[in-house]
C-alpha cells in the first residue's frame, strides 16, 4: 500500500509538470551550434529538434533595389530588413502552455554592426509573397494584403538588442561568422497564451550578413530553442484523475 502511494504521489505531481525542451529549425543538424545560450539549452542534442518550416526573407531599406530574397540561402548586408517566422503547430500541449525560456538563434557570415529584434503584430505572411512594398495593393503580392503600406515600424513591436557571440572561422572560412541571440520568451508565451499572433520577428540589422533557412549549412540555418512546460493531453489529465479515484477508494 505504501508503495503504491508514493508512486500515484509522483505521477500526480511529474505529469503536469514535465518541462520540454525543443529546437525547431528546418534540418536537424545542430553542428553550429555553441555554448551562448540559456542554461536550458545546454545540454541540446539532435534529438530534440523538431523539423518545421520555417518562412524567412530579407529587404533592402531602398523599395526600388528589391527583389524577391525569400529562397536565398543568405541575405548580404545591404538587406537590413530580416523576417523570421516558426511553425509552432507541431508542438505538443503548446497552447496555454507555460514558457520558460525562448531564444532565437541566427547565423552571419560577415558584418559588424547593428542587430536589434522585434515581434511582428500586424500582418501574418509568408516568404513566396512578403516584400518590402506592394505597387499597387491588390494585384502584386506585397506586406499589407491589399494595401499598398510599406513595412515601417507600425508593423512591429519595440525593438531590442540581441545578444552577440563574437566572431569565429565559419565553414566556409572567413572571421565574421558569428551568432545572434534574441531571448523572445515573452513573445513566444503571449503565442501560447492566445493573446498574439504567430506572425514572427523582424530582426534589423547594420551590416551583417545572414544565413536563411535555404543555406546548404544545415547547422547554422535559424532556430527557435524553446523551454516550456505543456499543457497535460486528456489521456494524461484521465490517467491522472483515476488515480486520485483509486486512492480515494482504497482509503476506504
Amino acid at each position: 500500500m505504501r508503495n503504491w502511494l508514493i508512486g500515484t504521489l509522483v505521477i500526480a505531481m511529474a505529469c503536469p509538470a514535465l518541462g520540454v525542451v525543443v529546437v525547431l529549425k528546418e534540418g536537424s543538424d545542430l553542428s553550429g551550434i555553441n555554448s551562448d545560450l540559456a542554461d536550458a539549452f545546454d545540454a541540446v542534442t539532435a534529438a530534440d529538434v523538431v523539423v518545421v518550416q520555417v518562412d524567412d526573407t530579407a529587404w533592402y531599406d531602398r523599395d526600388d533595389l528589391n527583389s524577391s530574397y525569400g529562397d536565398a540561402p543568405s541575405w548580404g548586408n545591404l538587406q537590413s530588413r530580416h523576417l523570421f517566422k516558426f511553425d509552432l503547430s507541431a508542438l505538443p500541449g503548446f497552447a496555454g502552455s507555460t514558457i520558460e525560456v525562448a531564444q532565437l538563434r541566427l547565423t552571419q557570415s560577415g558584418g559588424n554592426s547593428g542587430n536589434s529584434c522585434a515581434p511582428i503584430i500586424t500582418h501574418d505572411w509568408d516568404e513566396a509573397t512578403a516584400k518590402f512594398f506592394s505597387p499597387d495593393g491588390s494585384s502584386v503580392p506585397g506586406w499589407g494584403p491589399a494595401s499598398d503600406s510599406k513595412f515601417s515600424s507600425a508593423d512591429y513591436g519595440p525593438l531590442v538588442d540581441t545578444g552577440w557571440d563574437g566572431f569565429f572561422t565559419g565553414p566556409s572560412g572567413g572571421v565574421y561568422w558569428g551568432y545572434l541571440t534574441a531571448t523572445v520568451t515573452a513573445d513566444v508565451q503571449a503565442i501560447a497564451d492566445g493573446t498574439a499572433p504567430n506572425y514572427g520577428w523582424f530582426v534589423k540589422t547594420g551590416n551583417r550578413s545572414l544565413l536563411s533557412s535555404e543555406n546548404e549549412y544545415d547547422g547554422y540555418r535559424p532556430a527557435l530553442f524553446i523551454s516550456y512546460t505543456p499543457v497535460p493531453e486528456p489521456a494524461t489529465l484521465a490517467l491522472l484523475a483515476m488515480s486520485g479515484l483509486i486512492f480515494i477508494r482504497r482509503r476506504r
